[in-house]
């Protein structure tokens, strides 16, 4: 899976709300929303995966695309913030029903 062709082509808009450090939960959710349904997808599968080695590759690799870098941080800040996680997770199962 090749994680940083999602993100990787979006808009300024886009990347403003990825940039953003762990927003308050009420925002957190319209962070989320915000995001086109491929690159939820694409969150939902790098904090749901078990293999701790496997998340943290793919967030390697969106680190090391400067045009995803907001996004990887996003990621870690998640993987350090169990409770957030859960909550991100959360959100986008329910985004996507």
């Amino acid at each position: 899976m090749v994680l940083h062709a999602g993100p990787c082509g979006a808009s300024e808009g886009y990347a403003a709300a990825v940039s953003e450090r762990l927003p308050a939960e009420e925002r957190m959710a319209e962070v989320i929303a915000a995001y086109p349904p491929e690159v939820r997808a694409i969150l939902l599968k790098v904090l749901t995966n078990r293999d701790q080695t496997q998340r943290a590759r793919w967030i390697g690799e969106l680190y090391a695309d400067e045009r995803a870098r907001g996004f990887a941080e996003l990621l870690i800040d998640l993987e350090e913030d169990p409770a957030a996680r859960a909550f991100v997770v959360g959100v986008l199962r329910e985004a996507d029903r």
